[in-house]
């Protein structure tokens, strides 16, 4: 047995202890804490901090109570998503107009991945290689500058192109928060351009879903179930999908195969009659446990079938434990373990394996309280806590098989890379009348460490502030006309794999730069929202200024001919753009959803920055007539000239897309999609090594429940 082979055994026995661990917070310290008696405690219902989220609940309410009048219906395009709980971070972003919410079951379509689900939403498009793993760019930046959050756990890796949240099915989600500008900028580290919040879905009774998609001849087979007592609820979901490898517009292979298997289970106590530590009484303890596993993922991109590259094993263990009391204080501890093999293969010359592996923890604690004084018509929420976030035991291990010398080499990458980041926030909210004010700011302390080199430590303050205010007043129940504007900084910390990784990825050799400086931005926006009885329509200008930009570039060639880069605080540069959402209710059947988004980035030598997507826009249509609903869909992308490094043009295209739903009763639901009607060729992304697209394809998803 090898020094490395001897490493990784070591490495496996730690894992176990981690998910030993994992299991102890889930399932031992749980049951502790939520012992309940017979006689439940009836604890008052919990207050919000945040004033638009009354608003959002009872616009809510009132589109429900009232469905068959002329109101903004919002089933098709755009979702308010009420969950019993909340991120632990949920409490800071300012209520702007920035924000979009979608419901997975709500959408017409069938969304086969996280990309697919959030695409076309206001500044969202998709961005690097096509496939499985490909991640958004929101507001025309991406990669490791979008912060994604599972239920309040924080999702990272050392994948350049961005943390992919490919491995959570899509039929796991109940809703998706996007959080852009500068509200996403009190985050923290890497939330520079925005914010995924993915809430976990929770069923009561049975459910089981199957699913079709003629790209690739994918399926997907969910079970889901759920049971509620009197203070306490039971969930357990269970999915599976596959995918063969599909083909592009011109029928060329596409590297898409993979197959996953998901388990989720959640629960939900109250702490009621404690004698002893009786301070947690009418406090809610919710605990989750998650597990993935996916097998012979294939990576899609240009080269192929020259070079193939391949995810051979993916595993992902998340726990996570949240206690919080009558919404005064909330403590969250998690853990997230993980592990990825990438294969690439160059047909008779060579195969190299990379592993990488992590454990991340993460431990969150706020407190909120609340002023108020109904004669002078004013109120305030504030919020102040702290975040760990850590990330344990970074490998990164590489196993290469060259064919002509035969000479098997291996190398360690990363060796224990650590990252540690502390950070203390608070967060203030008031309003006047029809004025809504709202500040914070959050300090953090960070330091990166790799044993195979020297550790680099950082600080960073950031801080933000809004206001909005409704012109006309609560009093004309008629029309509202909100003005808003917000002002933000950001920043973001040199990942590991920047810093220290040097090995081979499906773009060439990578050479880390430990002296790497945080990226920094300003972000600012202005906006208006107006709305009547029928009508909705809301506009934001928004500009980031980057300094620091962390940026790959190529430094020279290897014997292969394969590009060797490294990364290098290379430019300053400015992002500006324009979003539109209107809606339209037509009658009390058909409604009418327009977005577009128009984006420009540019560096200080007016040279175009990488990830910004084509201009585009959509409009839909939709009939909804008692338990059917259709809609029709076309989508507009510009073409894309102006283009940054490692990009290619693109060509403009309309996408045209249909889907149908039908609610046979209360047991069976039926949906019909089918995309690219027009058998659209054009590319998944401006990234060089993006593939041509699938062309006309269809799909088809049963649900039945109890």
């Amino acid at each position: 047995m090898n020094a490395i082979q001897i490493d990784q055994s070591v490495r496996a026995t730690k894992k176990l202890k981690y998910i030993r661990l994992a299991l102890l917070i889930g399932g031992v310290f749980l049951p502790i804490l939520s012992w309940s008696f017979s006689e439940p405690v009836q604890a008052p219902e919990p207050e919000t901090l945040l004033e638009s989220e009354l608003e959002q609940k009872s616009a809510q309410k009132t589109i429900n109570q009232h469905s068959s009048s002329q109101k903004i219906q919002s089933n098709n395009e755009q979702h308010i998503i009420i969950t019993s709980r909340k991120s632990p971070l949920s409490g800071l972003a300012p209520t702007t107009q920035s924000t979009f919410t979608i419901n997975p079951d709500k959408l017409p379509k069938i969304a086969n991945s996280l990309t697919e689900l959030v695409e076309g939403s206001p500044g969202v498009a998709e961005n690097s290689q096509p496939g499985l793993f490909q991640v958004v760019s929101i507001r025309g930046v991406s990669r490791q500058r979008i912060l994604t959050l599972l239920d309040g756990v924080r999702l990272s890796s050392e994948r350049r192109a961005g943390t992919a949240a490919s491995f959570i099915d899509p039929s796991l989600i109940q809703g998706v928060a996007i959080t852009r500008g500068p509200a996403s900028t009190y985050y923290g580290s890497g939330a520079m351009g925005g914010l995924m919040q993915l809430d976990l879905k929770r069923i009561f009774g049975n459910e089981l879903s199957v699913g079709y998609d003629s790209v690739g001849d994918e399926n997907f087979q969910s079970y889901s179930w759920g049971n509620e007592g009197e203070s306490s609820e039971n969930h357990l979901s269970l999915t599976k999908r596959k995918s063969n490898n599909s083909e592009d517009i011109n029928n060329n292979p596409l590297n898409t195969h993979f197959e996953q298997v998901s388990g989720l289970y959640q629960t939900s106590n109250e702490i009621q009659g404690l004698d002893t530590f009786s301070i947690f009484n009418h406090s809610k303890v919710d605990s989750w446990l998650f597990s993935s596993k996916g097998t012979d993922l294939g990576r899609s991109n240009s080269r192929f079938p020259n070079r193939i590259v391949n995810i051979t094993e993916e595993s992902h263990h998340i726990a996570k434990t949240s206690i919080s009391h009558l919404n005064q204080w909330s403590a969250d501890f998690y853990l997230h373990d993980q592990s990825i093999t990438t294969q690439t293969i160059r047909p008779n010359q060579s195969i190299i394996d990379v592993t990488n592996e992590s454990q991340d923890f993460g431990i969150n604690w706020q407190l909120g309280w609340d002023h108020s004084d109904s004669i002078q018509s004013w109120s305030s929420s504030n919020l102040i806590g702290f975040d760990l976030y850590t990330r344990r035991n970074v490998n990164s291990d590489e196993s290469r098989n060259d064919f002509i010398d035969n000479n098997p080499v291996n190398i360690q990458i990363l060796d224990h890379a650590n990252k540690d980041e502390l950070a203390a926030f608070y967060s203030v909210h008031f309003k006047y009348n029809d004025l809504r004010l709202q500040a914070g700011g959050r300090y953090t302390s960070e330091q990166s460490k790799n044993n195979l080199s020297t550790s680099k430590s950082d600080t960073a303050l950031t801080a933000f502030a809004g206001l909005a205010l409704d012109i006309f007043g609560r009093s004309n129940v008629e029309n509202h006309l909100e003005l808003n504007a917000n002002i933000g900084n950001a920043f973001r910390f040199p990942s590991l794999t920047e810093l220290y990784f040097s090995g081979t990825t499906a773009r060439g050799d990578i050479i880390g730069n430990a002296k790497l400086d945080a990226e920094k931005s300003t972000n600012f926006e202005i906006g208006f929202n107006w709305r009547n009885e029928t009508n909705q329509l809301k506009m934001t200008f928004f500009e980031n200024k980057f300094d620091q930009y962390i940026e790959r570039v190529i430094i020279g060639t290897n014997l292969q001919g394969d590009d060797i880069l490294t990364f290098v605080n290379q430019q300053d540069g400015k992002i500006k753009g324009l979003e539109t959402e209107y809606q339209l209710a037509i009658s009390k059947n058909i409604d009418l959803n327009f977005i577009a988004t128009m984006i420009d980035g540019k560096n200080k030598q007016q040279e175009f920055l990488a990830d910004i997507p084509s201009d585009r826009a959509s409009i839909s249509l939709s009939y909804h007539q008692n338990d059917w609903n259709t809609q029709l869909k076309l989508q507009h992308r510009r073409t894309k000239t102006n283009f940054g490094d490692g990009e290619s043009p693109t060509q403009s295209s309309n996408l045209l897309s249909t889907s149908f739903q039908y609610q046979l009763n209360q047991h069976w639901l039926f949906k019909i999609v089918g995309e690219n009607l027009f058998d659209m060729k054009y590319v998944g992304s401006a990234d060089d090594l993006a593939t041509l697209m699938p062309g006309r394809n269809f799909g088809f998803n049963v649900v039945w429940n109890d």
